[in-house]
This record gives structure tokens, C-alpha cells and sequence, in this order.
């Protein structure tokens, strides 16, 4: 036995002494427990065993072992064999909150929430079985439960059960703080496998109340100034309370009661009223309260830290978990409004209902409280507002953004988004009054604005506005930036859309044009034939007095000449659009050009009563030009300007020099030209008169061939009329040489004139061959050879030209391309096989329609010495013939 100081006793030794003298009540060789918890408290624990001591002082033994008892601060109670209880300390009432009358002698199972926990514990006793940290719910008068561990054993005599020696610890909070925790975790299961706050909120809350020992709980959440509820639960016992009776969907207003406290707050609290106690916690996330856990029940008490803590921390939960869907449900919409943009651009034709639907999207998307699409008008050089998306303040006139000025104009100077979070305040825009003033009349105190670009440029711009100050956020501009690019995809289709339906209408139009036009070359070409087929009939007739023959021949000639002039116009437009129209460029004086062009019209000009006044300075030259060319382009401005001048009137030709250009001008007080064909007055086959019944005639290129004309001298050409009735004006403006040059006459006689036929000996002696399948043309030329000394022979193919050659070995053949069965080309070819004694090296030319440069080409790499084209002026036939025979020209 240890020895002690004298004067000190522990509290272990004199409990051990107290309980010794007790043994008849302990019991004997019984275990008894930790100590220490007996009295409060922190001494060493010791296990006693109960001795046989003397039985004197029997009855101060029970006075102290009684007051040990009773103030206990660990709870102790005895229980009979057959459950009552025998007896219970001060601080098992106050555990429980009895009375001692209202405890003990009733049975102990009245107070054990689980009637199976003490059915085994008794019978464990029973058995003399130690029992240690059992774990038990007692229901306390309030109707609240504790959570005990007990340590328990039996007391025996004589093999007989006494009744239980037993003392309780409270772990109520322990085990509160272990549910609580277990229900964070089911929580976190329970929305992690959930789709929807709604399907996860009964079994969350169920989790929740029954851990926390509530009847009933709700889930709300804020939408503007009402709560909303987003799901509910509630016990089967619960009672009929309106609390009880809440549904998912029903609203309550956001700012009042219990609820509204906790919004405000965003701290937990409680109220008890008639139908139990109610608490509310906070959905809570990232400082915003998104709304309320409410839970109720009718013998609930108020909830204590870990209570608290752990629905603070589920309230959390719940509102990453509203967050995570909120977001989820946005990049859903968001998906869903760009894919329907996308599509929309696809499919629709309608760039305003794209653009009002981008706008309108923007709006959605962003959360604003407007969006607006301003677009660059072309035709006024100005951004305009266009697409409007939101409830608008001002209603002024047309809105326009000016580059710098305002958010916008900051976007259409940079080319990049812009934010603002307090408009009114940003020092940006603190120097433009007037857009500060329409931003104030909107209300506007944020604005977020993206460009819409289009191959490097800003043609528009996208707005959204906010009346409170909420900011825009990165992922705002990423959706806004992403709806400009499918408005700029809009745009852009809108246009390639424009540009294809205008391209179509003028390729219509080019249609209608080649149609009339080729109607139109229908009749000029028939009309002239018709007088060329009609006098030749009548002249075989032999019926005609020499006058009416002498008529007759003018008449064909003339005709025949037009439509020559016709085909000659024709060709030239063709070679113009291969770019295979050559000049003879050299020195030209153009007081001698016009001077030509106008003899050559005077005659048609005086016919129809119409006077030609010109004013030539000579000085105003020289050009350098064609001048067969130069000619043409005076020739069919000044034909023209006769042909829609009415009888009686005037046609004025000037030649002056402008700087360093040269000018004609051609003035005429015909019919002037309509303001909607004078920009398409140079057009080829445009004509004011396109129906059959025209005034004028003519295939309506004419000025097609002065502009390319002109421009291929490196000059330019207008036309200015004021109008139907008021006459036109053509100025021709060629550029003089930087050094004077001697200067040509003029053009070669006759190109648009009407020269006489040759005759002359100039053939005389000349043998040759013509060879034409086509009979008319084949005597024509024979006729005018012969009329100028030459001897003829005529062949109507290939093969009887070929026999015409080796026998009479002509000086010169004259031969057609285009012939049946065999070609000029392969005649030209067997021709160059016969040996030089048998006219195998006779010079030969080419008389053919075929006029493109790859066919002179051609015919001259296949043996002929020259190429002639159809139709062939007889001078030309002549001096080309006498050419090749070797006979020298007289000079002009």
C-alpha cells in the first residue's frame, strides 16, 4: 500500500475508504468504475475492488455513500431486475428533465427511445455481463432526445439479481456534430446524382429534418422580389399547419417574416409560434444569397452550433449546386439561341430578321436590360441605329454613332469591344455633353459594345445596356462577340445576295439586250437586202428606162454599202472585246480627220434639211492615231447626231485644244438623251428606242465603238444631255505628244464614202484564176478584173482550180476559203506540191469572211501570199491582184 505524507489525503484513497466500508451495498469483489467522474473531478482514475471490511459505523457509511451519489456530476441510476427504476442522481434528472417522483419507480424503457436497446441491455446484466459504452437515445420531458454511452453492471447476492448499478454519458452534441456531418455528405450525394433542384430537394431536406430531429423543410429561392419554392418535404405525422400544406411553384414575398430576415442577413434564424419552431438558413454563395432552407417542427427545439454549421454549410451546397444548373441552363440557352442564329443566317433571305433576332439574343444572353445593332450605311457614310432589342426612353430622330464619340464611336476608331461599368461617371466620355445627355435620358449606367467586322472593317456595332449598374462580365463579351460574327456572317450573305441579284438582272438585262439586239440586226440586215434583191429582180426584168435603171444600180449600191458598214461594225466590236483591234498609229492632224468625217455626211445631213457648223483650229494638233479610226469615231458621232436631229435643225462641230488634251465636240437640237440612259449611253446594244416600232434605225454600237475607240488612243469621252427635247453634246478629249510631229493628211479616202468602180488597163496581160463555189461572188470578181485588163478563169472547186493551174499556169489566184468538199486550205496546199514549171509557186490570195487574226495566220502559214476579207472593195480586189502580178500602182 503506498505511503502519504501525513495531513494529505487523495481523493482516490478516501473514495477507496468511503467505498470499502460499503461493502454489503457494492458488493463484494465488484468492479467499480472510474472515479474520478464521480466528484468532478480530475484526479487520477482508479479501479477498486471492494474488500470485507468492518461492519462498524454502518450508518455513517450510508449517509456518505448516499451524498456521493446524489451529486454525482456524471448521471447515475439503479434499475430493478424487472425494469424499474430504483433510483437516479440529481444529475440524471437534470440530463433528462424529471422530477425524481416523475422518474423513478417507472419503468426504465419509458424513457428509452429504442424499446430493443434495453431489452438487450437488461439482458445482458442479466447474464452478469459487463456492459461498457452502450449506446442508447433517452427521450427527455421536452420531448427532445439525448444521446447516452452507458456503463452498466448487476449487482448479485446469493446468485440473485439486485438490481443495475449504471451511469450515463451525454454525447448528445458528439453525435448531433456526426449526423450533421453524415447529412453534409448525403446532401453532397444527393445533389451530385441529381438532375434538377427539384428532383433532389425531398430527399435532401428528408436527410436533413430527420437527422435534425424536424417534421417538415422547404427549399426557396429568389426570383426578383418573391421567393419561389423549388421543393418541399414533410413527415407523414406531420400536423395540417400552412407550413405543412407548401407545394413546389407556390411564391411568398421576398423581403418579410423569417425568410426575409435571413435574405438580408444571410445568417441563420429561428422563431417559435403556435405551430412549433421554425428556422431558416441561407442559400448562400459568393456573399449573394440565393435564397432560404426553412424547416419546421412542432416539438422542435432551436438548433444548436453543429446544427447550424452543417446547414449553413448545406445551404452552400445547395446554391453551388442552383449556381452549377444556373450556368449549365445559360450555356444551354446559349447554345440554343446561336445555334438558332446559325441556322438563321443559313436559311433566311431576311437580313432584318436575322439582324432583330441577333439583337434580340444579345439581349437574352447578356442579361441586359437593352441591345441595339447599328449598321454603316454606304450611301450616307454614317453608322446608323437599325435593330433594337428592350423598352427605349428616347424617342428622337435617327441615331447615328460618329466616329470617336461615345462607346461606340470608341469601338468603330479601335476595331475593339468596350466596357463600361459606370457610363455617366467615365472619364472617357466626360468631355461629349450631348452623348452623356441621351445616356442620362436612357438611364443607361453600364454598356458593353463589340464590333462587327467584315473583311478588316467595322461595319457595325453591337450594344447591350444595363439601367443598373451590373456589370458586364468576360464571358458577356465572349457571347456578344461570338452574335456580331454571326450578324457580320449575316451582312455579308445579304450582300453577296445583293451583289448576285444585281449581277442576275443585269445578265437579264444583257439577255433582253442581245435579244432585241439580234432582232434588230435582223432587220438592218434584211432591210438593205431587200432593196438589193428588189431593184436586181427589177433590173432583170429589162423594163426600166435608163433613168429608173441608173436608180435602180445607186440604190443596190447604197444598200449594199450600209449593210458592208453594218458587218464592218460588227467585226470591229468583236475584235474590241478579244482585244484583238490593232491601231496604225502615226502623227495625225484631226482639223483633216473631221473635215473627212464630215464630207462624208454632209450629203445624208442636207437631204434631211439640217445645217453643219464647224470650227476647226487648225492649230489644235497633232494627235498621234489611226486615222482610219480617228474618222470612224467623228463619223458615227456626227451620224448620230443627224440621225436624232429633226428636220430644221443644228448640228455644231468644234476642234480646240484643252491644255494638253484635244477636244471634239459634237453639239447637236435633236432629241436629247433621258437622265436614266445617259450613264449607259456607251453601253454595247443599248438603245432608247427598243421596240420594233423605233424612230431611228441602227444597231445601237455606234458609241460603244467611240468609247473603245478613244480609249485605246488614251483618250476619254463623254456625253451630257439636259434631257429628252434638249439636244446632246459628245466631247472626245485625245491626248497631244509630248513633241510635235509632222502631221498625216488625214485618213484614207473612201472608208466611209462611196468611191467609184475601177477601170483601168492596170491588169492588161495578168492571167487569173478565181475560185468561189459561191457562183455571184465568183463572176463579181471576175467582172471587175476583166474591166481592168485582166484575163479570167473561173473555177467552182478546188479540184477543177487545181487542173486550171497546171494547164494554163495563171500569174495570180484569187481563191475562197470556206468551199464544199474541199477547202482553199487544201487547194493552197496541193498547189505548193506542183513543181514551179507547173504553177506550183503562182502568188495566191485569200478572199474570205474569216477575219480573225488567227485565221490570217492561218491562211498565210498554209501558202497564201495575202488575205483579203470579205466584203472586198474592188479598188482593193485591183490593187491587190496587180500587187502580186507585179504591176506598179500609179501614186495617189
Amino acid at each position: 500500500m503506498a505511503i502519504r505524507p501525513p495531513g494529505r489525503t487523495s481523493p482516490t484513497s478516501t473514495t477507496a475508504v468511503l467505498l470499502s466500508r460499503y461493502r454489503d451495498t457494492l458488493g463484494r469483489g465488484a468492479t467499480l468504475f472510474t472515479v474520478g467522474a464521480l466528484f468532478g473531478g480530475r484526479a487520477r482514475a482508479a479501479t477498486l475492488c471492494c474488500e470485507r471490511m468492518d461492519e462498524s459505523e454502518p450508518r455513517a457509511c450510508e449517509v456518505d455513500f448516499a451524498d456521493l451519489f446524489e451529486n454525482a456530476v456524471v448521471p447515475l441510476h439503479w434499475v430493478a431486475a424487472d425494469g424499474t427504476i430504483l433510483n437516479a442522481n440529481r444529475a440524471e434528472l437534470e440530463l433528462l428533465g424529471y422530477d425524481a417522483d416523475e422518474f423513478i419507480g417507472r419503468h426504465i424503457a419509458e424513457f428509452h427511445v429504442d424499446r430493443h436497446v434495453i431489452d438487450d441491455l437488461l439482458a445482458r446484466l442479466a447474464r452478469n455481463e459487463a456492459v461498457r459504452d452502450y449506446p442508447a437515445r433517452l427521450r427527455c420531458k421536452d420531448g427532445s432526445i439525448r444521446h447516452v454511452l452507458i456503463d452498466s453492471n448487476a449487482r448479485w447476492r446469493d446468485g440473485q439479481f439486485l438490481h443495475t448499478r449504471c451511469f450515463s454519458r451525454d454525447v448528445t452534441a458528439r453525435k448531433r456534430a456526426e449526423d450533421m456531418l453524415a447529412a453534409e455528405h448525403a446532401a453532397a450525394r444527393i445533389l451530385s446524382e441529381a438532375a434538377a433542384l427539384a428532383e433532389a430537394a425531398p430527399f435532401l431536406l428528408r436527410a436533413v429534418a430527420e437527422t435534425a430531429g424536424w417534421a417538415q423543410g422547404s427549399v426557396w429561392l429568389r426570383e426578383g422580389d418573391v421567393l419561389v419554392c423549388a421543393g418541399a418535404w414533410r413527415s407523414g405525422a406531420t400536423a395540417a399547419t400552412p407550413f405543412a400544406k407548401i407545394a413546389p411553384g407556390e411564391t411568398m414575398s421576398a423581403g418579410h417574416g423569417l425568410a426575409g430576415r435571413v435574405l438580408d442577413s444571410g445568417v441563420p434564424a429561428w422563431e417559435r409560434d403556435d405551430d412549433g419552431q421554425t428556422c431558416g438558413f441561407p442559400i448562400e454563395l459568393r456573399g449573394e444569397v440565393l435564397g432560404v432552407l426553412l424547416f419546421s417542427g412542432e416539438a422542435a427545439a432551436p438548433p444548436d452550433d453543429a446544427v447550424q454549421r452543417a446547414l449553413v454549410s448545406i445551404g452552400r451546397q445547395v446554391a453551388q449546386f442552383v449556381e452549377r444548373r444556373r450556368v449549365e441552363e445559360d450555356r444551354r440557352r446559349e447554345a440554343e439561341v446561336l445555334a438558332a442564329i446559325a441556322r438563321s443566317v443559313s436559311a433566311s433571305l431576311d437580313l432584318a430578321e436575322i439582324l432583330q433576332t441577333v439583337a434580340e439574343g444579345a439581349r437574352e444572353l447578356c442579361g441586359s436590360d437593352l441591345s441595339a445593332i447599328a449598321l454603316r450605311e454606304p450611301e450616307a457614310d454614317a453608322v446608323v441605329f437599325r435593330y433594337r432589342a428592350g423598352e427605349r426612353y428616347f424617342r428622337g430622330a435617327r441615331m447615328t454613332v460618329q466616329p470617336g464619340v461615345g462607346a461606340g464611336g470608341h469601338v468603330l476608331v479601335t476595331g475593339r469591344p468596350l466596357r463600361s461599368d459606370d457610363l455617366v461617371h467615365d472619364d472617357r466620355f466626360a468631355s461629349d455633353p450631348g452623348y452623356l445627355a441621351v445616356v442620362a435620358q436612357e438611364r443607361i449606367a453600364s454598356v458593353m459594345v463589340v464590333p462587327i467586322t467584315i473583311g478588316g472593317r467595322v461595319e457595325g456595332l453591337l450594344y447591350v445596356d444595363n439601367r443598373a449598374p451590373r456589370p458586364f462580365t468576360d464571358r458577356d463579351e465572349d457571347i456578344l462577340l461570338q452574335l456580331a460574327d454571326h450578324a457580320a456572317i449575316a451582312i455579308r450573305n445579304a450582300q453577296l445576295l445583293a451583289r448576285e441579284q444585281q449581277a442576275r438582272s443585269e445578265a437579264e438585262a444583257a439577255n433582253r439586250m442581245k435579244d432585241q439586239f439580234l432582232a434588230t440586226l435582223s432587220h438592218e440586215l434584211r432591210t438593205p437586202l431587200n432593196a438589193v434583191l428588189g431593184w436586181a429582180v427589177t433590173l432583170r426584168s429589162a423594163r426600166l428606162d435608163e433613168a429608173s435603171a441608173a436608180r435602180a444600180l445607186e440604190a443596190i449600191e447604197r444598200n449594199a454599202r450600209a449593210q458592208s458598214q453594218l458587218i464592218e461594225d460588227l467585226l470591229d466590236i468583236s475584235r474590241i472585246v478579244t482585244g484583238k483591234l490593232r491601231l496604225d498609229l502615226r502623227p495625225v492632224d484631226p482639223a483633216a480627220v473631221v473635215e473627212n468625217a464630215l464630207d462624208a455626211v454632209r450629203p445624208a445631213a442636207h437631204a434631211k434639211g439640217l445645217a453643219i457648223h464647224s470650227v476647226l483650229d487648225p492649230q489644235a494638233g497633232p494627235v498621234s492615231g489611226d486615222p482610219d479610226r480617228l474618222q470612224q469615231v467623228v463619223w458615227n458621232l456626227v451620224s448620230n447626231a443627224v440621225k436624232f436631229t429633226p428636220s430644221g435643225g443644228r448640228v455644231d462641230v468644234r476642234l480646240q485644244r484643252a491644255g494638253d488634251h484635244v477636244e471634239i465636240v459634237v453639239a447637236d437640237t435633236g432629241r436629247g438623251i433621258p437622265a436614266d440612259l445617259l450613264p449607259h449611253i456607251f453601253d454595247r446594244f443599248r438603245q432608247a428606242d427598243g421596240e420594233s416600232s423605233r424612230a431611228q434605225t441602227g444597231l445601237g454600237i455606234g458609241l460603244a465603238l467611240v468609247k473603245h475607240l478613244v480609249e485605246l488612243h488614251g483618250g476619254g469621252v463623254e456625253a451630257r444631255s439636259p434631257g429628252p427635247g434638249a439636244g446632246a453634246t459628245f466631247t472626245v478629249r485625245l491626248p497631244r505628244p509630248a513633241r510635235p510631229q509632222a502631221a498625216a493628211a488625214g485618213a484614207r479616202p473612201g472608208r466611209h464614202g462611196e468611191p467609184a468602180l475601177p477601170v483601168s488597163s492596170l491588169l492588161a496581160g495578168v492571167r487569173v484564176v478565181v475560185v468561189d463555189d459561191e457562183r455571184d461572188s465568183a463572176e463579181l470578181f471576175e467582172q471587175i478584173l476583166v474591166m481592168n485588163g485582166a484575163e479570167v478563169r473561173r473555177a467552182g472547186s478546188a479540184e477543177e482550180a487545181l487542173e486550171i493551174v497546171e494547164t494554163w499556169l495563171p500569174d495570180v489566184l484569187v481563191s475562197d476559203i470556206a468551199m464544199p468538199d474541199e477547202d482553199g486550205y487544201s487547194l493552197i496546199r496541193r498547189v505548193r506540191a506542183l513543181p514551179r514549171e507547173r504553177g506550183g509557186r503562182v502568188p495566191a490570195v485569200a478572199l474570205t469572211a474569216y477575219g480573225a487574226v488567227a485565221d490570217r495566220i492561218r491562211i498565210l502559214s498554209a501558202g497564201f501570199h495575202m488575205h483579203v476579207v470579205k466584203p472586198v472593195e474592188p479598188a482593193e480586189l485591183v490593187a491587190v491582184v496587180a500587187n502580186l502580178a507585179g504591176r506598179p500602182l500609179a501614186p495617189a
